[in-house]
């Protein structure tokens, strides 16, 4: 059955007397009709495709009323108010008659940006067109490529006399018309070529000929790089270029009218726009607006006072205003008319003269006034001004900057009802995170707007969905509304106790004080890959028409008929988890509460957003190589070479064995034996749900000839992340299959592709020492570069390394990235970073018990910097990702975890989390001497992480440890499951009767056991204490028990093992 069946009529909605604010106000008429096939000549498809790689929280425009979408709803089914809206009270829907299924229409084509709408404008009225690179990697003319039958579209670079190229090729005859794309900063550039064409333009043979240059306007913030909107330098570029036309343009519909006129009136033009929220804002714009008159008079007729502002950002702020003073919008650098719009009653004229602009209009308009009774005066500060009543509602999504489809997904549904006006606006900072933050914004609203839509304003949202991640670098919770609703999309939130523990107690504190509604959602694991965006889509639908759990049929079948390029059977699947993985959370008056033995820090993060790029990337910032690409050292024919003569190249595989190490051996120049072994098992211990990835792998060493001993520690030689390396190649220039040959101070030499160098060798994701500051300092270039790096790497900028090293954690990579006048070649820089060194792990096996087997136990390292950048362990991280036949290269590493002489020596066993590794390497051994026939002595275990459920590692091994006698005693301290926090200090304290027995000598009553502790440091005063309130309890004085663990110490049996 089609849409038509389900949606011929319109819900007047009102609201419940217990209902919180609607989403939309209820004063509108939410005409679903516009759903029907016949109320629309497009699809209800989205004008861009739904990207298959995920995108972040999604919202669409469904308020459905209470008691129809019941109606829809199986026998039995309970909505919960989602805290958005709650329609209620509707009288009900008259059945619809049955209607042929609706053929699927064309996309529509009218939402889109005013940007957009210039590039097609450009490519339909000229013959050729410039893309410059400070328009094109701020996403303006960056999708265009030329086409058969079509204007040509040539790709430039920014530079002095960047205008010669545009000059050149109309004046070769090439073309009539031109169009240039360029941002306003670089319009310096262009104009030795532009003003010599203005006098070329007006001789009767070149008037047919012109050029129109489309400039978004704005200025970046010196150091922050932060954007702002300005036309500073477009006014100081229009005095050079004379006779030509400047047009201004401050809406996405002026944009669109000037881009038209452009070229339709005589001559050259500039058409100047405001770049960063008008051109920008996606909205449906209309096909047969006219351009506006060169000046308009806004205000009183009887004022006496008016300011003049030309169409920029700052009078679109006058616009937005409840009551603006009087006021004159030139849209267009000739000022001429402002004199026949300017009331005669007027006698102040203040000037708009921004930061920069050198009083150009003032000038200009000073001129145009001159013989007239006026007062014109400069200012630079607009009045404070009221923002105007608004029937808009505002949603606001803030995602990692790759995700940003999903809420113009939702703006685009939106826009499909004619009746609603809909836009949608996405800002970037490409510098809080790894991977950049955006802060999107829908606005939906009954009224048209009176000018762009711009960052909103705190307290302005109805509804925020924000990505967990993104709260490490951004604070946005003050855009949001009392009582507003609150959406966290993580794939960390298994609980409601997870989210608060997660949450900074800045968040809390927010929640709780302004009492948002929370909820949760895991996009990324309801949608997968391909549908992350669907999920995200799915769970805002939920919320929006309070519909949870169930979202009834008929909204199912709109997002059908909405996203056709969805498999149904895919659809359905993810509606299903999205419905039970999302949840709301309760906040309590706890929630304010700083957690126990925490310090409370001041809030440096963002208020919301820096908005510093305008596309995904940091586009117009980035740092690039002051030098061409760096030329791999070598050839092929070197391995070739070496291949033939390899006893002339091969490193022996000891010192003392000088057979040339094989071929296939990874690490041929590493001192240590290395052995080449094959992963059999790779298998995850933690919940997926749960946020630390506890794995254990297995290792086939069959034929290697690797042997160990209880205790020793395996080293593996990890690989750095493959997209890391393909990414920073690229960056640097370098091209992957190029080959370096490397020499040793032997004089060998190894050879390798560039790309296995950085990805096996080389270890650019490591942590650079001072040295390495004070070697870039004499390659850098740029002088500030070099001040910088020697201050680094001298005695009087020690706490700036510190902070570089140990709180923002940076890499080789990430010094070569912020100093990129440091551009060391290729063997250099594989000289000053230095090779990947081996991680050890202890083993977790017994090679007695397994015979050909190695075990690890480990965790995942990652973390985020202040700044909110995520960083990995190398080793954990390339572990983690093994499949099974992989191949790892290794070496073994003598531990001071040592099993006792006697076998039948007790032994005490500590362990916090992976510090359980050596430890089941002892009961796996122990198990295996019993079943020799060996007699052994008691086994004593504590374990301590944080949830059972969750980390109690090797769990049911232990138990049957204990079951079969192997394990004396079992102590296990899961901290966060119990009212009270229990730690291993606190088991141990329980057994001081035991331990004390088991430890102390023999000659004393003993047993000469041994104690052994593995992990984090930090709970080593605490055991040690638990030990000699232990000895006191059995009648020594502290001072004796101090000393008698100096004594276990000496002789081996007190060993701590701990990182």
């Amino acid at each position: 059955m089609g849409l038509v069946s389900y949606w011929p009529w319109a819900f007047s909605l009102r609201l419940s007397s217990s209902s919180p604010p609607p989403f939309l106000p209820f004063s509108f008429s939410l005409f679903l009709v516009f759903f029907v096939h016949s109320a629309m000549p497009g699809s209800l498809s989205p004008p861009f495709p739904v990207p298959s790689n995920g995108a972040g929280p999604a919202a669409v425009p469904l308020k459905e009323a209470r008691k129809d979408i019941d109606g829809f709803l199986p026998s039995g089914g309970q909505h919960v108010d989602s805290g958005i809206a709650t329609p209620a009270d509707v009288p009900s829907s008259p059945k619809a008659a049955p209607a042929a299924e609706p053929a699927a229409p064309a996309r529509t084509s009218g939402f889109r940006t005013a940007q957009a709408a210039v590039e097609e404008e450009a490519v339909a009225s000229s013959d050729a067109v410039f893309v410059y690179e400070t328009a094109s990697l701020n996403g303006f003319g960056a999708a265009l490529e030329s086409k058969d039958g079509q204007a040509k579209v040539f790709k430039m670079e920014d530079r002095a006399g960047a205008g010669t190229a545009v000059a050149g090729y109309l004046r070769a005859g090439k073309a009539q018309v031109v169009s240039a794309f360029a941002a306003s900063s670089s319009l310096i550039g262009f104009l030795p070529a532009l003003s010599g064409l203005a006098v070329a333009g007006s001789t009767s043979t070149d008037k047919s000929k012109k050029v129109v240059l489309h400039t978004p306007t704005y200025v970046r913030a010196p150091g922050s790089l932060t954007l702002s909107p300005s036309l500073a330098s477009v006014l100081i570029a229009a005095q050079q270029l004379e006779g030509w036309t400047v047009l201004l343009s401050s809406t996405p519909a002026e944009i669109v009218a000037n881009a038209r006129k452009a070229y339709q009136i005589d001559g050259h033009v500039l058409h100047a726009f405001e770049g960063v929220y008008a051109a920008r804002e996606l909205s449906t714009l209309p096909s047969d607006v006219s351009a506006p008159a060169e000046a308009t008079f806004h205000g009183p007729a009887s004022s006496t006072s008016v300011l003049v502002v030309p169409s920029s950002y700052a009078s679109a702020q006058l616009a937005s205003a409840a009551s603006a003073p009087a006021h004159i919008v030139l849209h267009t650098l000739n000022v001429d008319d402002i004199a026949s719009v300017l009331p005669a009653s007027v006698t102040d004229v203040q000037v708009w003269d921004e930061a920069g602009a050198e009083g150009v209009l003032v000038s200009l308009v000073a001129a145009a006034l001159l013989g007239r009774p006026l007062k014109v005066r400069a200012f630079s500060t607009l009045p404070s001004l009221s923002p105007a009543a608004s029937d808009a509602k505002t949603s606001v999504f803030l995602t990692s900057a790759p995700t940003v489809a999903a809420p113009q997904l939702v703006a685009s549904l939106f826009a499909q009802n004619p009746s609603l006006q809909t836009r949608a606006q996405t800002l970037y900072d490409n510098f809080a995170t790894q991977t950049g933050l955006a802060l999107s914004t829908v606005s939906i609203a009954a009224q048209s707007a009176r000018a762009p839509l711009a960052y909103p304003q705190p307290g302005q949202a109805d509804f925020l969905a924000v990505e967990l991640s993104a709260l490490k670098a951004s604070a946005p919770l003050s855009l949001l509304r009392q009582n507003g609703t609150l959406l966290v999309d993580s794939a960390s939130l298994a609980t409601p106790e997870e989210l608060k523990a997660k949450l900074s107690v800045h968040d809390r504190r927010a929640i709780v004080d302004a009492g948002f509604r929370v909820w949760v959602v895991d996009s990324a694991a309801a949608g997968g890959e391909d549908a992350q965006a669907v999920a995200a889509l799915v769970a805002f639908l939920l919320l929006f028409t309070s519909s949870v759990p169930r979202l009834p049929a008929p909204i199912k079948n709109l997002l059908a008929a909405f996203l056709p390029d969805v498999a149904p059977a895919r659809l359905a699947e993810v509606i299903a988890k999205v419905e039970e993985a999302l949840y709301e959370v309760v906040p309590t008056a706890e929630w304010s509460q700083l957690e126990e033995c925490k310090e409370e820090k001041g809030d440096n993060r963002v208020e919301g957003l820096s908005i510093n790029g305008l596309t995904a990337t940091a586009a117009g910032t980035e740092e690039t190589p002051s030098k061409g690409a760096v030329r791999a050292e070598g050839t092929w024919f070197e391995p070739a070479w070496q291949y033939l003569f390899g006893e002339a190249y091969s490193f022996p595989t000891s010192a003392e064995d000088s057979t040339p190490a094989p071929l296939g051996t990874l690490h041929p120049s590493t001192p240590e034996q290395t052995f080449l072994i094959t992963v059999s098992e790779n298998r995850r211990l933690t919940p997926l749900t749960y946020d630390r990835n506890v794995f254990h792998i297995s290792f086939d060493t069959k034929g290697t000839g690797l042997k160990y001993e209880i205790g020793e520690a395996l080293g593996v030689y990890g690989w750095n992340d493959e997209g890391e390396v393909r990414d920073f190649l690229q960056w640097y220039g370098l091209p992957e299959d190029g080959v370096v040959s490397v020499e040793d101070d032997e004089g060998k030499v190894e050879t390798r592709s560039v790309f296995q160098t950085f990805q096996q060798t080389v270890d650019i994701f490591g942590k650079p020492p001072k040295s390495f500051y004070a070697a870039l300092s004499e390659i850098a270039t740029d002088r500030d570069h070099q001040r910088a790096l020697r201050f680094i790497s001298s005695a009087e900028g020690s706490s700036t390394f510190k902070r570089l090293s140990e709180v923002d954690t940076l890499t080789f990579a990430d010094v070569l990235r912020k100093f990129p006048s440091a551009h060391p070649p290729l063997k250099e820089l594989v000289t000053l970073v230095g090779t990947i060194k081996p991680r050890h792990y202890s083993i977790a096996s017994s090679q007695a018990a397994v015979g050909d087997q190695v075990d690890l136990l480990v965790v995942t390292v990652d973390w985020l910097t202040p700044s909110g950048s995520p960083r990995y362990g190398q080793c954990t991280r390339y572990l983690a990702g093994l499949p099974v036949g992989t191949k790892v290269a290794v070496s073994i590493k003598p531990s001071v975890m040592k099993l006792p002489e006697s076998d039948q020596a007790p032994i005490v066993m500590a362990g916090l989390g992976t510090g359980a590794a050596p430890f089941r390497a002892f009961i796996q051994h122990r198990a295996w001497q019993r079943a020799q026939g060996i007699a052994v002595g008691p086994l004593v275990y504590y374990f301590g992480a944080r949830y059972r459920h969750a980390e109690y590692l090797y769990g049911e091994e232990l138990e049957a440890y204990l079951q079969d006698g192997i394990v004396t005693k079992l102590g296990l301290a899961f901290s966060r499951d119990g009212p009270k926090k229990v730690y291993i200090q606190h088991k141990m304290t329980e057994d001081q009767s035991l331990l004390s027995r088991y430890l102390s000598n023999k000659s004393d009553g003993g047993s000469d056991g041994v104690f052994y502790l593995c992990g984090p440091t930090w709970p080593v005063p605490d055991v040690y204490e638990a030990l000699v309130t232990g000895f006191q309890a059995q009648g020594k004085s502290r001072q004796a028990a101090e000393d008698f663990i100096e004594e276990l110490k000496e002789a081996e049996r007190y060993v701590l093992e701990v990182y």
